[in-house]
């Protein structure tokens, strides 16, 4: 199922639904106002002037709980997430180019990170932050920018404190919002926390 929305009349409508049923589902939006939603290996594009999804070309590595964003450049970038057949975080980064409908691998995270968040910044970098480093490791404060001219990450400050299942934004000031997620150190939801950190670049 597909909801849409309208900040201005504060109600939700239907939209149709995606060709093909997907789980820890990530989506992002372009300038346009194009939206790609991404699981596993498979990607959708929902086209808001002819109100019609797509099935565009599948991503070269499988995996989900993962960054998915749009760059200044239209581009779709995806970063880390987990691997297929509990394969565990990986540092894969990928980018999907519209206009010629194809993918491409980037240089790899510096480390790998699942369950983690990120958003495109408005210096054009993409930033990743926090996630699981493994299985058994507890909520990880790593946090990395990648910029695609160089197609080179840098390490920049670390988190609070370490936490994952959470989501980014940025806001029209620039700052990142790190919002909700799991810290490991409440008893609300078994971890899950009201909690919003801000990172300014």
């Amino acid at each position: 199922m597909v909801e849409v929305y309208d900040p201005g009349s504060r109600s939700w409508s239907t939209a149709p639904p995606l060709p093909t049923p997907l789980a820890d589902v990530n989506a992002t939006a372009d300038s346009a106002g194009n939206i790609y939603a991404i699981g596993a290996d498979i990607m959708e594009i929902y086209r808001p002037d002819k109100n019609m999804w797509e099935t565009t070309a599948a991503m070269p590595n499988k995996r989900e709980r993962m960054v998915v964003t749009a760059g200044v450049d239209d581009k779709i970038y995806v970063m880390g997430g987990y691997g297929p057949a509990n394969n565990g975080p990986v540092a894969t980064a990928e980018v999907y180019d519209p206009r010629t409908g194809k993918w491409a691998e980037l240089a790899p995270m510096p480390g790998p990170l699942g369950q983690t968040a990120g958003t495109t910044g408005l210096d054009g970098k993409v930033y990743v932050f926090g996630g699981d480093t493994s299985y058994e490791a507890r909520q990880s404060a790593d946090a990395f920018a990648y910029d695609p001219k160089s197609n080179s990450w840098s390490k920049t400050a670390s988190l609070p404190q370490g936490r994952n299942t959470h989501t980014a934004a940025v806001g029209p000031d620039g700052r990142m919002y790190l919002v909700g997620g799991d810290t490991g150190t409440t008893q609300e939801r078994s971890g899950s926390t009201r909690s919003v950190d801000v990172y300014t670049p």
